[in-house]
Formats: structure tokens, C-alpha cells, sequence
């Protein structure tokens, strides 16, 4: 049961980042991709953060009421302002330590 867990927490995580990409506004000038948007994945039974790497430019994230364990993979998110973890198995927030811009954390 673990597996289709985990496939099911990554199926869910590509969706709402493909969803999330594909609203993101784009600077020509400095090639830079930024957004304002939160990436909203709460109550999605999420076993871990799957794709993180595609969430750079990040600076909103709600993965609150999910099955969370770990942070691992949350150091790609690099922009990450505001982060809702609330309501999750986590004995640690060891993963956070890149988020420099980390302003508001719900844990």
C-alpha cells in the first residue's frame, strides 16, 4: 500500500505543478520566473513533496493535512516565503534550511 501511495502522491504533485507552471508569468528581461501564486495541495494524502525541483520560483506552499514524514526535497525551494505544514507527521523540519526567504511557517 505504501507504493500506490506513493504513486498517487506523485501523480498529484505533477498535476498541481503543471497546473502551477503553466500560470507563471515570465520577466524577459532577466529570464527570471517568479509567482505569486500559492501552490495549494492540502488534504491530498501526500506521502512526500514530489518535484520540487520544478517549484523554484515557489514562494507559497499549503501541503497542510497530508501524511508527510519528512521535508526532504523542500531545500529546492529556494523562494519559499510562506509554507503551511500543519496537521502532518513530521518529527522534524530539517529540510528548511535553504529557504532563506521563509517568512511565515505553520507547523
Amino acid at each position: 500500500t505504501g507504493y500506490y501511495r506513493d504513486l498517487w502522491t506523485k501523480l498529484l504533485c505533477e498535476t498541481a505543478v503543471t497546473a502551477w507552471w503553466s500560470n507563471l508569468s515570465r520577466d524577459v528581461t532577466s529570464r527570471v520566473v517568479m509567482s505569486r501564486d500559492p501552490l495549494n495541495l492540502s488534504k491530498k494524502y501526500l506521502t512526500k513533496l514530489a518535484h520540487a525541483d520544478y517549484m523554484l520560483a515557489l514562494r507559497e506552499l499549503d501541503v497542510s493535512h497530508n501524511n508527510l514524514t519528512s521535508l526532504a526535497g523542500f531545500s529546492a525551494l529556494v523562494a519559499l516565503e510562506k509554507v503551511d505544514l500543519s496537521h502532518n507527521k513530521l518529527h522534524s523540519l530539517d529540510g528548511l534550511e535553504q529557504c532563506k526567504n521563509l517568512t511565515e511557517l505553520d507547523a
